[in-house]
């Protein structure tokens, strides 16, 4: 037998042996079937007649070409398993006629169902253990019962909600539950369609070819890449680039115990090990994988393939520590579910997107912490529980507290909080670290930016309609825009690095938990209020002596949020300010044209556009700028340039203590005082 014939036969018992496992048999039961199958085809191959041999090598093409163990099943089953009972009976059974017999009946009665664990049933249970007729008959019941589970088994795909957005997926309006999963089909999904028809139709060059049965499985690795990655809209500009991004990971080498496959192949052999694993699969045989699941495992296992490949016996086991690893490691979200007040219901490396975000979820938090009183009234309700001053019983509102004060340990406090919000934001009358420099500018480049905005939509909306030519060219004013918006990014990449973003998550998963508490209906029944804001407002004025300004705090800060979070989705768009695009769609002959009469398409599209200019005025609203203050920001600044990535040796931002204390002795030993403007420029925190 020739070594290449070898290989392809061992990977044929291999194959069979994850059959068996996956039918259900122990890893060691399965090992030592795939040894006796193993043994077995060696020994059937000798025999073969030309027919035969012609039959086994293009069932041996299919195992080369990487074939489901399922697909070569049933062509295996009918060259191997009459040879393999009728050699078995007639070395092992020569006295006992009957027995052959039979085994060919089984045959029949099984019907060589595909997904039936072959190995087991022919080598070892029908083989060896049959010796009359009711025992054929038992054996057939045994696994047709198997193969009717291994049928029944369906893998489906959904979305990991942990870390997405509220209204991601279908929106306010999601469609009916699926009757067969009681979920939501994701195949109905916006996002999912977007991504599915760009694959089509830039990749595969057919309709439906990613949703196909061979290109599942990569797809929704795709679409988990992707909200890995915090990609949520199809309209984003990074959209495409990050789809393109993940499709080529999937074409890359990945190692195996003989030379090496594609991700793609790895991806098809984690979704089969995962429904396998206790608990995975149920009663009706469904399992369920998330999308982001499915990207945090394969990526996991893709960077291991040294140590464990794809097809090395260690895999599955590889796949769990890629699954806890997941299930441990997904990041909080930045989103903030807040109740409504009434009602019922780059081009530059240095600039940080996952930064801005974060620091329009602090801007949020400071709003809702330190101007909202949410944590401060959350502390206090806590305090009066823990020495049984609230009339309250052990209910899930009271355990929620109890939860809450436990884990107080591990939230910030206070004036680490007050900390946060003075080196991020600029607070004042914070204590922040000597090696930093506290954020003064942002405020007044938050200023400009909103107010370059008004002064857009105001020029857009009014001025050329009334008095053409009266105002500032556009074009001045939207290149305005786009600078501050660059400003405000700048800023907000610069204070946003590193811990910055894991205290984002924690003070927002903080607040969430506040939050909770003051919608339990048992807490709000306490103080005889209906809705946590007046929850807010009575322990407020009863225990702190005033009542915070809730319209503002809240509006403010989903205006500022909203803001950087649109900021970081467009920042390519901010920085190429020489591109020749507009930064928003310039309509044609007249507004609501469109673009067939001669209008231009911008950076940003205008649904975008106008959700930018609504937080805009949002925030001038609830801050109560007028116009004349409007007006005043909104001219042209000419603002130094400031870095976006931090400086090494503390300082922050700006000089080293070094620099300044040489400058100071220079300034001293000639003779000369520092006046208060040098001492400002060496000093940014005297700003």
């Amino acid at each position: 037998m020739s070594e290449t014939m070898r290989q392809s036969l061992r990977r044929l018992a291999h194959a069979f042996g994850k059959l068996a496992r996956d039918a259900g048999a122990s890893r060691a039961k399965a090992d030592r079937l795939q040894r006796a199958y193993w043994r077995l085809l060696v020994h059937l191959e000798a025999g073969f007649n030309a027919d035969q041999r012609t039959d086994l090598q293009a069932l041996l093409r299919l195992v080369r070409q990487g074939a489901a163990a399922k697909s070569v099943f049933k062509p295996a089953l009918a060259l191997f398993a009459p040879a393999a009972l009728v050699d078995w009976v007639s070395t092992n059974r020569p006295g006992l006629p009957f027995v052959l017999d039979d085994a060919k009946r089984w045959l029949v009665i099984a019907r060589a169902p595909p997904g039936a664990p072959y190995v087991e049933a022919v080598v070892l249970n029908v083989a060896s253990r049959l010796t009359t007729a009711s025992q054929t008959q038992q054996f057939a019941d045994l696994f047709d019962q198997l193969w009717q589970k291994e049928k029944a088994m369906a893998v489906k795909f959904i979305y990991d909600r942990r870390g997405l957005p509220p209204t991601f997926n279908y929106g306010t309006n999601p469609p009916a539950n699926d009757p067969a999963t009681n979920l939501p089909d994701p195949a109905t999904s916006p996002f999912f369609q977007a991504v599915t028809q760009l694959l089509d139709s830039s990749f595969y060059g057919a309709p439906n070819a990613s949703t196909s049965a061979a290109n599942i499985n990569l797809t929704a690795a795709i679409i988990g890449t992707l909200l890995q990655k915090e990609i949520f809209d199809p309209a984003s500009v990074a959209f495409g680039p990050a789809v393109n991004d993940a499709w080529s990971v999937s074409l890359r080498d990945t190692p195996v115990v003989v030379g090496t496959k594609k991700n793609r192949n790895l991806y098809d052999e984690v979704v089969k090990v995962i429904p396998a694993l206790p608990g995975r699969t149920n009663q009706k045989g469904d399992s369920y994988i998330a999308f982001q699941e499915l990207a945090s495992v394969t990526s996991f296992c893709a960077d291991n393939a040294n140590t464990v490949p794809m097809d090395s016996a260690y895999f599955p086991n590889q796949v769990r520590i890629g699954l806890d690893k997941y299930v441990e490691g997904t990041p909080s979200q930045l989103t903030l579910t807040i109740p409504p007040l009434t009602g019922a219901g780059g081009t530059d490396s240095g600039f940080n997107p996952e930064g801005t975000r974060a620091v329009g979820a602090i801007s949020q938090a400071y709003q809702l912490d330190a101007k909202a009183n949410v944590i401060r009234v959350v502390d206090r309700i806590t305090e009066l529980y823990m020495q049984g001053l609230l009339p309250m019983n052990y209910d899930n509102a009271a355990k929620a507290i109890e939860e809450y004060y436990w884990d107080s340990e591990d939230r910030l406090n206070e004036g680490a909080r007050n900390s946060v919000y003075g080196r991020v934001l600029g607070t004042p009358n914070t204590e922040v670290s000597k090696e930093v420099v506290p954020n003064r500018d942002r405020d007044g480049l938050l200023q400009r930016f909103v107010a370059a905005l008004a002064e857009h939509d105001r020029q857009q909306t009014i001025s050329d309609l009334l008095q053409p030519g009266a105002a500032r060219s556009m074009s001045l004013t939207v290149e305005q825009v786009r600078k501050a918006g660059r400003d405000v990014l700048a800023n907000a990449s610069l204070y946003g690095w590193g811990g910055t973003q894991s205290l984002a998550r924690r003070m927002v998963q903080h607040l969430a938990t506040a939050m909770e508490i003051l919608k339990k209906p048992q807490v709000q029944a306490v103080f005889g209020v209906t809705s946590p804001y007046q929850v807010i407002e009575r322990v407020s004025r009863t225990e702190f002596g005033s009542v915070p300004n809730l319209l503002m705090a809240i509006n403010v800060g989903e205006a500022e949020k909203g803001i950087h979070d649109l900021l970081a989705k467009y920042l390519p768009a901010f920085l190429e300010g020489n591109s020749g695009q507009p930064l928003f769609d310039i309509q044609g002959a007249g507004f609501g044209v469109g673009f067939a009469a001669g209008g231009i398409q911008g950076s940003i599209p205008t649904v975008d556009e106008r959700q930018l200019k609504t937080y805009a005025q949002a925030w001038l609203a609830a801050r109560s700028y007028g116009d004349a203050q409007v007006e005043k920001f909104s001219q042209p600044q000419d603002s130094p340039y400031t870095g976006s990535m931090p400086t090494f040796g503390g300082a922050g931002g700006g000089a080293g203590s070094g620099d300044v204390m040489d400058k100071l002795r220079q300034m001293v030993s000639s003779g000369s005082a520092p006046s208060l403007d040098q001492l400002q420029q060496l000093l940014p925190a005297m700003r």
